[in-house]
């Protein structure tokens, strides 16, 4: 998501239904399957050219991924 003003509570709120609904669906599945979807968030100024807003899009997404798969690391690690 990259976005040129902060985000509004309105859009957070529709992330966190967004996450809610996916992460519904998946736990219907059971136990037996996770799903830990990341979000990365950029914030840019209204002079980024197309390839500027990529690249930041890119690197919030990397940063969320690298989070989430630091998170799974840690839970795995209390139940071996």
């Amino acid at each position: 998501v990259c976005c040129s003003d902060p985000l509004s509570e309105k859009q957070r709120e529709k992330i966190d239904r967004l996450f809610d609904s996916i992460h519904e669906l998946i736990t219907d599945y059971g136990t037996s399957v996770g799903f830990m979807p990341a979000f990365g968030i950029c914030m840019v100024d209204g002079n980024a050219s197309v390839e500027e807003m990529y690249d930041r899009a890119s690197q919030a997404a990397q940063h969320a991924n690298r989070a989430v798969h630091a998170a799974g690391r840690r839970i795995a690690a209390e139940f071996p």
